[in-house]
């Protein structure tokens, strides 16, 4: 039986008009990625987190806060994580388990 936690890629966009305030060479050169974080019980997923990865591809910063950019930078970093949606099955867990609660109550 499998278990434990995992991560998938699930967005991966390049920050448009946007400059790395280190080292200010370029516009779009910051890359989010952003991972569904989810828990593994044998057949069954629980989606309970997004973490997100910010790499300039220029200077080769990489952050895993958005604190320590602009607050410009911080809502487009907010609205791609936003947009980045957990995949359906990733759900699963939560259907199987409320079937189970659903069936343990109506055979009783």
């Amino acid at each position: 039986m499998a278990l434990g936690i995992a991560e998938r890629l699930v967005a991966e966009e390049t920050l448009k008009m946007t400059i790395c305030e280190r080292c200010n060479t370029q516009e779009d050169t910051l890359v989010v990625r952003v991972f569904s974080k989810f828990f593994v019980a044998s057949i069954m997923f629980f989606a309970f987190k997004k973490r997100v990865h910010i790499e300039c591809i220029s200077c080769k910063r990489m952050e895993k806060s958005i604190d320590s950019f602009p607050k410009r930078t911080q809502d487009r970093i907010e609205a791609v994580v936003g947009d980045a949606k957990h995949p359906w099955y990733l759900y699963s867990g939560y259907v199987i388990f409320f079937i189970i609660i659903l069936i343990s109550l109506v055979s009783k």
